[in-house]
């Protein structure tokens, strides 16, 4: 009788121990206080990596280092306030849910960075707030299955880092980017659904990986290549960037996709066209190699923009600035569309098979660089220069010097302008 009592109370003492450590396993603050005391979570030891925390109150995150906890949830009296003097950070394993208030508190003559580092969910159904004068609080979602940015609320970030090197982060509510911030996808791939908006702010997103990255179809402001894996562009996306896009890795424009740039496109890395369009608004100085694909490239900026010296499909000058070549060689290979002013000025271009030049200008100053064209107008504006034999429709002499005739030339209008020696014509 009595080994049985000694196994019944055994029995009893193992199951309250059990029942201890699933209490253990959740910790809820309840009385406001710092993180790091031990009153804030009633009397029980403060939160670890085993623990999924719940907060019902408003709780400073004092800690200077790092710390882990299983999950985060913030119910709508809660507050949870990155408040130390140093850059305290927080990882969570599994998912963060928002109701009630995650921010970063100024520490007055501080400037300190925190991360909340999420290998889960991020779902906001309150208030978030990742800047205030010098601290930032940034977000790294760094999980290794699918992750999501969703909830109620438009979340708008600090820097927001995609580390997730197995599956896709996707967007199911509005963000965006906060003041002086970025998004850096150092792996993986972030999309937004249907439904959901990107705001892009004035920031800049960084592809930075060293293995192979799809770049989401949106809207940035400026966007940026680096690492040695090949960015790739699906087929079917129509990417715009506000900003100026920086090639610094391989890119692949796969079949159909398109993209947009107001500014500049600049880097060394690659880039590979396929069917789709290339248009810009600024100037290319990347100095990577272009494969043309059976793609177009279209410069359309009301400002004076620099035409790349490459090797094209199709090009397309259009807008109100003129279109300055960069080099020794523009060469077409199927169709040059100009409705602009193209200065060649003594660069070559070499055209495909078919130019359009209807209200359009395009002006030579070379020796022997000019071509007949028979739409628009052909300029000659170099001081001693030989007019290429053909059919123009308005042929234009602007400088002063002889201009040679290297055969037979047809012109509807001839307009020998300031010149004041055309006579060998």
């Amino acid at each position: 009788m009595k080994k049985v009592r000694i196994v019944v109370i055994v029995v009893a003492l193992l199951m309250v121990g059990l029942i201890a450590n699933l209490q253990a396993a959740t910790k809820t603050a309840s009385v406001a206080g710092n993180w790091s005391a031990t009153a804030t979570w009633g009397g029980n030891p403060v939160p670890t990596s085993t623990d999924d925390v719940i907060i019902n109150v408003a709780v400073a995150y004092d800690l200077t280092t790092t710390t882990t906890v299983l999950s985060l949830t913030v119910n709508s009296s809660g507050a949870l306030n990155f408040s130390s003097a140093g850059s305290g950070s927080l990882t969570v394993t599994g998912n963060v849910t928002n109701a009630g208030t995650i921010a970063v508190v100024n520490v007055s003559g501080a400037a300190n960075i925190h991360t909340l580092t999420v290998g889960g969910n991020f779902t906001n159904n309150g208030t978030f707030t990742a800047y205030s004068v010098d601290d930032h609080l940034n977000v790294d979602l760094n999980g290794t299955a699918a992750q999501s940015l969703g909830g109620t609320t438009a979340t708008v970030f600090q820097d927001l880092t995609i580390s997730n090197t197995s599956a896709a982060v996707t967007a199911t509510n509005n963000f965006s980017i906060g003041q002086d911030a970025a998004i850096t996808v150092v792996a993986g791939i972030m999309t937004v659904n249907t439904g959901a908006t990107f705001s892009p702010g004035t920031f800049t997103v960084s592809y930075t990986a060293t293995v192979a990255q799809t770049v989401a179809d949106i809207t940035y402001y400026n966007l940026t290549f680096s690492g040695a894996g090949t960015k790739a562009i699906d087929a079917g996306s129509n990417i715009s960037v506000t900003g100026n896009w920086a090639v610094g890795s391989a890119t692949t424009m796969t079949s159909t996709a398109n993209v947009t740039v107001t500014g500049n496109i600049t880097g060394s890395g690659a880039i590979t066209c396929g069917s789709g369009t290339i248009t810009l608004g600024g100037n290319w100085t990347n100095n990577g190699t272009f494969t043309k694909g059976t793609g177009t490239v279209t410069y359309n900026g009301g400002s004076t923009q620099t035409v790349a010296a490459l090797s094209y499909n199709n090009l397309t000058l259009s807008g109100a600035g003129v279109k300055n070549a960069a080099g020794s060689t523009v060469a077409v290979g199927a169709t040059l569309a100009n409705s602009s002013t193209f200065d060649m000025a003594g660069y070559t271009l070499t055209l495909g098979t078919s130019t359009v030049n209807t209200g359009g200008t395009i002006r030579f100053s070379g020796a022997s660089n000019g071509l007949a064209i028979g739409t628009g107008t052909v300029e000659y504006y170099g001081a001693t220069q030989n007019v290429a034999t053909g059919t123009y429709s308005t042929l234009n002499i602007t400088a002063t010097g002889t201009k040679t005739a290297l055969g037979n030339i047809i012109t509807t209008n001839l307009d020998n302008g300031g010149a004041s020696n055309v006579a060998a014509i």
